[in-house]
């Protein structure tokens, strides 16, 4: 009963001092508290529906998010630009996940550090305070860990996407290909995939189709989604896109080549992990099968060499 109050202890120390050392005085949260007080204090049917949609809110947005901003408004302070720049490529290649901001994601990363810290010392003040190297190794462990998941998860939904993206790739040039060769430009064929499909590349294909009619030209429109998606397919057909509005070619002939190449590229991709099957396949087959099949097949003579042998003493002991 003492570890648990103790370890507790520990864990509402940490979350005060992120509260108080860290949060400092958050505006933001001051505001909204002081708009619930208003709205319960008045008994208008407006009012009412607007507090029951603050509290129908996810505890992450109504309680997690304001703290993660205000632990971002200390962190930005002391964070270089060039950090906070490499973590908006990778946020924008995972698809902005939650609409985080760099600066948002980077408090996360020591919000999760620090809880990671805190829940390692509470294990070692429970079960191992006598064992001084080991508490030492756990608290390390602990640490390596809080530092790792968040980017760790962020490479996931990278890889994720791209994967998505790959997938999705040659479904996308067919219908953008048989738009244009119908007689649409090629912003309106990007509308009409936009309209007829669902996922990362459509919405990357939004994003393209706003910038541009913002006044930005699609060359550096296509250039800043190459960075965004890193995808090599997608690259070589928006190189290819390019290449053809600077030399005047049939930009139709261009996407049905392009077209063809994912086509291939596909079919030699399911040829390739086809061939890898086998090879996938034999770890489990000689770690769990063969010796559950090994079991099965000699478990009986064994038994009934051991009942004949040893139990009824008709082998050589028994003589």
């Amino acid at each position: 009963m003492l570890k648990i109050i103790f370890f507790g202890a520990i864990c509402y120390a940490g979350v005060y001092f992120i509260l108080n050392f860290l949060g400092g005085d958050d505006k933001d949260v001051q505001e909204r508290l002081g708009k619930l007080d208003s709205i319960t204090a008045t008994g208008d049917d407006k009012t009412s529906s607007m507090f029951n949609e603050e509290l129908q809110k996810p505890f992450s947005e109504r309680v997690m998010m304001p703290l993660v901003r205000s632990v971002s408004k200390v962190l930005t302070k002391s964070t270089s630009s060039d950090f906070i720049g490499q973590l908006q490529k990778q946020l924008a290649q995972a698809g902005y996940p939650g609409e985080l901001k760099p600066q948002e994601f980077f408090a996360i990363q020591v919000l999760v550090f620090v809880v990671f810290l805190l829940m390692s010392i509470g294990i070692c003040a429970m079960w191992i305070r006598d064992n001084f190297v080991l508490a030492i190794q756990v608290i390390g462990i602990g640490s390596i860990l809080g530092v790792l998941v968040p980017r760790l998860w962020l490479t996931r939904r990278i890889k994720d996407r791209q994967h998505e993206v790959v997938l999705q790739l040659p479904d996308i040039m067919d219908l953008l290909t048989v738009s244009v060769e119908a007689g649409l430009g090629f912003d309106a064929g990007l509308g009409k995939v936009i309209e007829k499909l669902k996922g990362p590349l459509p919405d990357e294909f939004r994003v393209i189709l706003r910038e541009i009619r913002v006044g930005k030209t699609r060359k550096q429109a296509l250039k800043d989604s190459m960075e965004r998606i890193a995808v090599p397919d997608v690259e070589a057909f928006f190189s290819a896109v390019i290449q053809a509005e600077q030399l005047g070619v049939s930009l139709a002939k261009v996407l049905r080549v392009q077209s063809d190449q994912l086509r291939q590229k596909r079919r030699q991709r399911a040829e390739e992990q086809a061939q890898k099957a086998p090879v996938k396949m034999m770890f489990p087959l000689v770690l769990f099968i063969f010796p559950v099949i090994l079991v099965v097949l000699l478990a009986p003579a064994i038994i009934r060499a051991y009942d004949i042998f040893v139990v009824q003493g008709q082998g050589p002991a028994g003589d």
